[in-house]
């Protein structure tokens, strides 16, 4: 993984960029020699963060002046006003497009997608049904790819149905849903009591075991999990 060096040197050195061979690495900045997983599969250490976060919005700032109430004039509460509508507008436009897309995210609308992991587990212990959990991230390129090898499968969605089905950009907490590190796209099977079946995963992968990025790889998988799941009943 990418790693941020602090060094400490003087500005001769810093101006000179000479470390025994190689670049001087500005403090802040990502050391250029440094290659690591492409950046949807930074597994993060146990400290930080469980994903690393898309780039944050550049926050603006305005001064605060100490001014005399009375002196707020008509024009300026009519600008107010118009600026809370407008965010209030454009707050209501993001729940609206989150609602839109949270059924199926590209991952296939005629699937019955269960909206949220929680949902998933009790559905999946109330009908017995094992749970095939899809973790994912909106800005994840190897995400983008996934979503028509699911949604494009006639097998899955005919496997569907014996699945409480779940995708969701949340990543669980608990270690067993990171049983190999965490990044995107990862596949859990899930018996129908919670337990993530560790046996169940990607048989062509090499790093990440539970990454997978063909429909033919799913399906196998799928039919191992139920396999696995209605055996115990």
């Amino acid at each position: 993984m990418p790693y941020v060096y602090f060094v400490h040197k003087g500005p001769r050195d810093l101006l000179r960029g000479r470390d025994k061979g190689r670049p001087a690495a500005l403090p802040g900045r990502i050391d250029p020699g440094d290659k690591g997983p492409p950046a949807h599969f930074i597994t993060a250490p146990a400290h930080g963060p469980a994903c690393p976060p898309p780039p944050p919005s550049q926050a603006v700032t305005a001064e605060t002046t100490t001014t005399d109430s009375s002196a707020t004039t008509p024009s300026t509460k009519a600008m107010r006003g118009t600026v809370l509508l407008f965010l209030l507008l454009g707050l209501l436009a993001a729940s609206e497009a989150r609602k839109k897309r949270s059924k199926g995210d590209g991952f296939g609308e005629h699937i019955d997608w269960v909206p949220t992991l929680e949902m998933g587990l009790e559905k999946a212990k109330a009908s017995g049904k094992p749970l095939m959990l899809v973790l994912h991230k909106d800005w994840c390129p190897r995400c983008q790819d996934l979503k028509p090898q699911i949604s494009g499968s006639t097998k899955i969605y005919r496997m569907s149905g014996d699945f409480v089905m779940v995708q969701t950009e949340e990543d669980p907490k608990g270690d067993q849903f990171a049983l190999d590190g965490h990044y995107a796209p990862r596949i859990l099977f899930l018996h129908p009591n919670g337990q993530v079946m560790k046996e169940v995963y990607n048989k062509s992968a090499h790093q990440y075991k539970y990454y997978y990025s063909l429909s033919k790889q799913i399906e196998e998988s799928m039919d191992k999990a139920k396999e696995l799941a209605y055996r115990e009943l």
